[in-house]
């Protein structure tokens, strides 16, 4: 979910700034549940469906096999899905395009000559300046296909925005604007209700949610809330509460937990290391954003990154132990929410087209899993 609650940030912001914007959403999967709920009877803002591209898990690891069947229907309808996107983008009479790593939508927009925005954390991949043989051997096949899937089925806009809560080695390039991490409202406010009630807060994606039980179930020593998509799955314990997702409560035990055990997204690092509390990433096998992620974690001293195979429970009671360094190193740290420079930037770019029907312009999103477009 952490692209559709950073899309909303800032469409949110976008709204309230540009007060004749009008915004269509495209989205999929789990994160237009959300979205839709978000934008229900919001006049300014319509939420409509588009076809998610994602990967297929395997105990922790994604299938090269099972993620390429998936993706071979995406591939034989492409030419009929642009197609139909292209007739929307006329009949809503979009003019600027802002994607959060989504496939569609930029190829429409590049198709009917509609400017086009790149706003992804994922787009770091890209920029990135690293030699493969840096990296664990295991590593390195992961790192060019990422490198060459995000380069062909990604294209990047006339203006590009990247977004990590860590610096990263890359060149600079006219049109790329390199920020730090997108923060919803809710942590902002989050801030003043920090503090450390005794639990670890667990939050895998649903593909490894069995898995990160099995290794919890193991840990006497400590206490859990565990936020899963169907809690009616499983049961809790003695110290381990089962929650639904629910973005208040999940906030909220977030401010208030000792620290963070999840796999190497994006968002919930930024969200939890602004709240100051540190992490234990589980890297998912073959994703190589996760992996760099999770090595960017532990390079700044803010938690740990351990594969699948070397995660065990003595590691979450060893790291429970000695988690004061980590809130040392996050006490000295300064992470700071990107939006309002992202803003600027957006703002900038809305302010050079020209003036839909009737002197209004309106702005479109769209993602696979969230994300922005804009119409005029």
């Amino acid at each position: 979910m952490g692209h559709a609650t950073a899309s909303k940030r800032v469409i949110d912001d976008l709204l309230e700034q540009e007060p004749d914007l009008e915004i269509l959403v495209y989205s999929s999967m789990a994160a237009l549940d959300f979205l839709r709920e978000a934008y229900c009877g919001n006049e300014r803002v319509k939420v409509e469906e588009i076809w998610g591209i994602d990967s297929r898990m395997s105990r922790g690891e994604i299938s090269i096999l099972r993620t390429g069947l998936h993706l071979l229907p995406h591939l034989l309808r492409k030419g009929k899905r642009l197609e139909e996107m292209g007739q929307r983008f006329r009949q809503e009479g979009v003019s600027l395009v802002i994607t959060d790593f989504e496939h569609y939508t930029p190829r429409a927009a590049l198709l009917l000559g509609i400017p086009l925005i790149a706003f992804s954390h994922s787009l770091f991949i890209r920029f990135l300046t690293l030699d493969p043989r840096e990296l664990p051997r295991g590593v390195r096949r992961d790192y060019l296909l990422a490198k060459n899937t995000v380069k062909h089925l990604y294209p990047l806009g006339r203006v590009n925005i990247v977004n990590t809560f860590y610096p990263f080695p890359h060149c600079e390039v006219e049109g790329v604007y390199f920020l730090g991490p997108i923060l919803q409202r809710e942590v902002l406010a989050a801030r003043e209700l920090v503090e450390d009630r005794g639990f670890v807060l667990v939050y895998p994606k649903p593909p490894n949610e069995e898995l990160f039980l099995d290794l919890v179930q193991g840990v006497r020593e400590l206490d859990f809330v565990f936020y899963v998509r169907h809690p009616q799955r499983f049961r809790s314990r003695p110290n381990i509460l089962i929650k639904p997702l629910s973005s208040k409560s999940f906030l909220q035990d977030l401010a208030h937990c000792r620290f963070a055990f999840s796999t190497a997204g994006h968002q919930l690092p930024c969200e939890a290391l602004f709240l100051g509390k540190p992490m234990v990433v589980v890297p998912e096998g073959g994703q190589f954003e996760q992996y760099y992620n999770g090595r960017m974690l532990q390079e700044m001293g803010w938690g740990i990154s351990v594969p699948l195979p070397e995660m065990s429970p003595r590691v979450l009671v060893d790291f429970a132990e000695h988690l004061e360094i980590y809130r040392e190193r996050l006490g000295e740290a300064s992470i700071t929410d990107a939006t309002p420079a992202a803003l600027q930037i957006l703002k900038g770019e809305l302010a050079k087209l020209p003036p839909g029907p009737g002197e209004k312009r309106s702005a479109i999103p769209g993602k696979a899993e969230g994300g922005l477009q804009a119409s005029g």
